[in-house]
């Protein structure tokens, strides 16, 4: 199998804060590609924040048949910018664009406590939580070693941490790891639901949104499921306001509840 992996997505996984940021403020969306990846592949790419900012969310939006998402996490611990990889299940080539959101945050830090164990053939879910008196804005996940993985969820936690779970569809344990990326956000912050669940019926795909009220902007986001059979395509932010997340149900109808933190 053709593999095409970023390097950077092979690095231990941060525990770190960064440099103190003074407020909120200076938020901007960094959008690249469409970038193509090959039938059987995996492809990730990078995009990066503007000097003073830091990278408190990111996501990407899959095209193409069989074209899942892979992974999504940020580059380094200081947070200068945000990896999203995808995966090509099928025989034709797809493509994918990557987003990361960039802000000035107070009290910037970027958590991932442990490597969560996931035998072969089964699936896991595991959430990340930010210190005390700190808020999530976004988060991710990776797994390591291995491809042959589906995610099943990347989405925020409430208000304060972030899941993320995987299928391991190997005959090999591999591992994961959940990122939450915390700060002081202050009183705009809130979570913000997208109405009734959206029924995905077995073979077919669904989108769901979730859009944050007034002046506030969106920061991250994602969906929940309430089966584990649901696999994501894509999760990414729309015109800073709107977080839409996609999914494709193999064998079982499945619910899908979406979810944005907004700020």
């Amino acid at each position: 199998m053709a593999i095409s992996l970023a390097a950077s997505l092979l690095a231990a996984p941060a525990q770190a804060a960064g440099p103190a940021r003074l407020g909120v403020g200076g938020y901007k969306i960094i959008e690249r590609g469409p970038f193509p990846v090959a039938p059987h592949a995996v492809r990730g790419e990078a995009a990066y924040c503007p000097g003073g900012l830091a990278a408190i969310a990111g996501g990407l939006d899959s095209h193409g048949d069989g074209v899942v998402a892979f992974s999504s996490n940020p580059t380094d611990a200081s947070g200068l910018g945000w990896t999203s990889a995808v995966r090509n299940t099928g025989n034709q080539p797809g493509s994918f664009t990557i987003y990361t959101i960039c802000a000035g945050v107070e009290g910037y830090e970027i958590v991932s406590p442990e490597w969560v164990p996931v035998g072969p053939h089964s699936h896991e879910y595991f959430h990340s939580a930010c210190p005390q008196g700190k808020q999530v804005m976004g988060g991710g996940q990776f797994a390591y070693p291995g491809v042959d993985y589906f995610v099943l969820a990347s989405e925020p936690f409430g208000q304060h941490a972030w899941r993320s779970g995987i299928y391991n569809n190997s005959s090999e344990p591999i591992s994961m790891v959940t990122y939450a990326v915390c700060g002081f956000v202050g009183g705009t912050h809130q979570f913000v639901g997208g109405g009734p669940a959206t029924t995905i019926l077995p073979g077919e795909r669904a989108a769901v949104s979730a859009t944050c009220p007034g002046l506030t902007r969106v920061l991250g986001g994602g969906a929940q499921t309430t089966d584990d059979s649901s696999i994501l395509l894509s999760s990414y932010p729309v015109d800073g306001t709107v977080w839409v997340a996609r999914y494709q149900s193999p064998v079982r109808r499945d619910y899908l509840l979406p979810g944005a933190v907004c700020g």
